[in-house]
């Protein structure tokens, strides 16, 4: 687009940093509603898929997200809690977040385990990339599990008022399974888990379960 001041009327462009569709829905012009450091909140006219005119809001994430399943020497996992204001309480979930500018997400699925729980990973590995609400915006989130884990350096944000539980698979696969856990990173992530682990896939992640030492990743 080719400007990011609020009212502005545009035509539609892909330099606005989101996939904008190619077939299906017609984006005819553009105005940027709201834009913040997070998030631009753009609103289309557009021709949708009958034919008809119409419009069409789209939120952009300016910041890929990574969550992490953390699995340490006992094979247990750690969920971390904190009040999420568009639902208005409090919520378990994986550790998560935003990468910084120029970040890989290898090095933010690594910064945030140990900003939120004080763990380091050593060894990483991605299992699933979702889109949580691919009606309303573009978010992307990569999920991660990490596993051969060390002692860090806790540092939370002063925003964040999180606490940390340390808690089987099994009962992290339970809690979404009954709807405790509803963050759909940690649904899709910790499902994913389950059936690589129903398939085999996952011995790798366990490796070092009991074990003590270095262990090659």
């Amino acid at each position: 687009m080719e400007s990011d001041k609020d009212d502005a009327t545009q035509k539609p462009s892909h330099a606005s940093g989101s996939r904008l569709p190619t077939t299906g829905w017609v984006p005819v012009k553009s105005k940027i509603a709201y834009d913040n450091p997070w998030i631009k909140v753009t609103e289309y006219e557009v021709i949708d898929p009958s034919g008809r005119p119409g419009i069409y809001g789209l939120v952009h994430f300016k910041r890929r997200t990574v969550g992490v399943i953390a699995i340490n020497g006992k094979g247990n996992t750690f969920l971390v809690g904190q009040t999420r204001f568009p639902l208005g309480r409090f919520e378990y979930e994986i550790p998560a977040g935003g990468l910084d500018e120029g970040e890989s997400l290898e090095d933010a699925a690594r910064r945030e385990l140990e900003e939120e729980t004080g763990l380091h990973a050593r060894c990483l590995k991605p299992i699933q990339v979702i889109h949580p609400s691919n009606g309303i915006t573009d978010e992307e989130s990569t999920i991660y599990v990490a596993w051969d884990l060390q002692g860090g350096v806790l540092a939370r944000e002063s925003t964040e008022d999180i606490s940390m539980i340390e808690v089987s698979l099994e009962d992290a696969f339970s809690k979404v399974m009954t709807g405790e856990l509803s963050d759909a990173p940690s649904v899709a992530g910790l499902l994913k888990l389950k059936l690589m682990i129903l398939d085999g896939a996952a011995s790798e992640f366990f490796a070092h379960v009991g074990e003590g030492g270095y262990r090659p990743c």
